[in-house]
């Protein structure tokens, strides 16, 4: 077996964009290195807020995957660095789900089995997101249990995440909730928090949905505070719509944008997203 050697090794070399250098340190590693590093940058950088630059490299990791014929490495553009970006900035689920669906039907035709897996809970994800649970729910439960089933626990607080959003959407409230209390109680075993803050905002959202108030506020007090720790200004951003909204709906007006405005004014970047332009709107109407 040839030794690995490196993608931007490679790239180094005049004539690195050559198809036949390129195969070949494709089939040397599992994926693409560039691609691997983009995609990890662009959850970095959508986490910290700067999300411009995000969606640059979200991009710059789908052209290079699609330039190289490599379908494990597009599989991880498509899901990585396409889906879970788009989810971060809110894209439509209508147009999330034609990435979830374009990565199914390329690891169904490879068979690359965890990366499938992965389409799955996506596609699913979307599917409830538009208003089809009954179909998208099981499509999330069975690709969380095919990944178990291989022994890939990666990324496991995550998709239970997506599984109890699902359910929070289709107003199964309690289901919701047992899979965000899973979600949390492995990101704290694990030490896998990079989406603990929103696991935490959407547990209050489940719970302002039954009536509890109290408890939806204590959520996202948190959600913020585990925000502001890990510097990660995107879920510090949406825990405090969630807490400005709530705040708004108790005649708390000024005090909630009073929350809202300084995160948002943070951002210097993205301001085209969803969810940027979802907090101007908010702020707004808070100033009327």
């Amino acid at each position: 077996m040839p030794p690995a050697v490196s993608n931007r090794a490679t790239r180094s070399h005049p004539d690195c964009r050559s198809p036949l250098i390129l195969f070949v340190a494709a089939q040397v590693l599992a994926h693409d290195t560039l691609v691997h590093l983009r995609v990890h940058s662009c959850w970095l950088l959508a986490c910290l807020g700067h999300l411009d630059q995000a969606l640059l490299q979200r991009d710059a990791a789908q052209d290079e995957a699609r330039g190289l014929s490599h379908p494990p490495t597009l599989a991880v553009a498509l899901g990585a660095a396409g889906w879970l970006t788009g989810w971060f900035v809110r894209l439509e689920p209508g147009s999330l789900l034609e990435h979830a669906d374009e990565l199914l039907a390329l690891t169904t035709e490879h068979g690359i089995e965890l990366h499938r897996m992965a389409a799955l809970i996506r596609r699913g994800w979307c599917l409830a997101a538009l208003g089809h649970a009954d179909e998208g729910i099981p499509l999330i439960t069975a690709g969380i249990a095919g990944l178990g089933e291989r022994g890939f626990m990666v990324w496991r607080p995550r998709d239970l995440t997506l599984l109890g959003d699902a359910c929070r959407m289709a107003g199964r409230w309690q289901a919701a909730l047992e899979h965000f209390a899973e979600a949390r109680r492995l990101a704290e075993e694990t030490e896998e928090r990079c989406f603990l803050a929103e696991t935490v905002r959407l547990t209050g959202d489940a719970l302002l949905a039954m009536g509890d108030r109290i408890g939806a506020e204590v959520g996202y007090r948190e959600a913020l505070a585990i925000g502001q720790q890990q510097n990660a200004k995107l879920w510090e951003l949406r825990a405090a719509m969630s807490l400005a909204r709530l705040w708004r709906d108790q005649g708390k007006r000024n005090e909630a944008r009073e929350l809202l405005a300084p995160v948002y004014g943070w951002f210097t970047e993205g301001l085209g997203t969803p969810v940027l332009q979802d907090a101007k709107a908010l702020l707004q109407e808070l100033a009327a």
